[in-house]
C-alpha cells in the first residue's frame, strides 16, 4: 500500500453533493442546488487540457486528478469539488485499495474562452 504524503495535500478542496430536493425558477426550470459535505486537505495534479470550438466559442477543459484521504462517506461522480473560484466536476472516483484510507478522483473543469470573432478581429489590429 502507497502512504498518503500530508505535504503533498496541500489544497483546501469543498466537496459538494447534488441537493434531492428539486427546486424551481421562476420560469419553471429545475435550479442545480449544492449541499456542502465538507472541506479538505488535497492534492490537485494537472492530467492533461484539451480546446474545443462550438458554436463560435472556444471552450478549454483541463481534466485533473485529485487526491485526498477518505472523507467518510462515499463520493460519488454526480459530486463536485470546488476550489477558490474553481469548479471540477468529477467523473471517476476510486476509493484505493477500498481501504477508506485514500481517494482519487478524475475531473474535469471546464473554462469559457473569448469568442471566436473577438479572437480574429483582435489579430487584424
Amino acid at each position: 500500500m502507497v502512504p498518503t504524503r500530508a505535504g503533498k495535500m496541500n489544497r483546501r478542496v469543498v466537496l459538494q453533493s447534488p441537493n434531492q430536493i428539486e427546486r424551481f425558477d421562476s420560469f419553471g426550470q429545475p435550479v442545480a442546488d449544492w449541499i456542502t459535505i465538507g472541506t479538505y486537505w488535497a492534492q490537485i495534479v494537472p492530467l492533461r487540457g484539451l480546446e474545443l470550438q462550438n458554436a463560435r466559442q472556444i471552450k478549454a477543459r483541463a481534466e485533473v486528478k485529485i487526491i485526498m484521504r477518505y472523507p467518510g462517506v462515499n463520493i460519488g461522480p454526480e459530486w463536485r469539488a470546488v476550489y477558490g473560484s474553481r469548479v471540477f466536476g468529477l467523473v471517476d472516483v476510486q476509493n484505493i485499495e477500498a481501504a477508506n484510507r485514500r481517494v482519487e478522483c478524475i475531473a474535469y473543469e471546464w473554462q469559457q474562452a473569448l469568442g471566436v470573432g473577438f479572437l480574429a478581429a483582435k489579430s487584424r489590429v
